[in-house]
């Protein structure tokens, strides 16, 4: 019996990652409850480095090239979801020994069943290439923690993972609206921001 297949379809990619009403749990709260439960996952205690930072913002770049490429629109109805199976896929690219699939469902709060789909329908959306870039990495932590090493908001622990990955320059400079406009607008940054 030939492997089961995922259609190619902007449909299927899109359109699968909407829940039915908006979760009550607060973006913020969300992401920080990915972090703490990757962290957990790998024992992860040191201050100066965070895998679940990193494949959070990991999960950010796959999630903006995925807008750009599908033209996914990022809302709150979406957008915890996105970043659950993203930040999944980017623990997948980046640890040697990554979570199961049902320990991720249980930290996002979703079936195991719903999961593997959302994992299949993002991959497929990215026609498998979940390799980001050190210039994707840049970018979405531009675009995701404006100002956040200068600011003192938790950006310097994303700016530590980056450089001990070699993702990026162990100082980032602070973002301003200048430096951080692409062509294809700040996708994730306004909803996260609930614009």
């Amino acid at each position: 019996m030939p492997p089961a297949t995922l259609p190619l379809s902007p449909d299927l990619t899109t359109t699968v990652f909407y829940g039915a009403k908006v979760p009550r749990i607060r973006l913020d709260k969300y992401l920080a409850r990915l972090v703490r439960y990757v962290d957990a996952y790998v024992d992860e205690t040191s201050s100066v480095f965070s895998t679940g930072a990193y494949c959070l913002l990991w999960g950010a770049a796959l999630i903006d090239r995925l807008a750009r490429v599908r033209g996914l629109r990022v809302d709150p109805m979406n957008v915890h979801r996105l970043f659950m199976v993203a930040t999944l896929v980017a623990f997948k690219m980046v640890d040697d020994e990554p979570c199961s699939n049902e320990y991720f469902a249980n930290v996002g709060g979703v079936d195991l069943a719903e999961l593997n789909q959302l994992e299949g329908s993002l991959l497929v959306g990215l026609e498998f290439r979940a390799c980001v870039a050190p210039s994707e990495l840049r970018a979405a932590f531009d675009e995701f923690c404006p100002g956040a090493l200068e600011e003192g908001r938790g950006g310097d622990l994303v700016a530590a993972s980056l450089a001990r990955a070699g993702g990026a320059p162990s100082k980032l400079p602070a973002a301003t609206a200048k430096t951080t406009a692409k062509p294809s607008g700040p996708v994730l940054a306004t909803a996260v921001r609930g614009g």
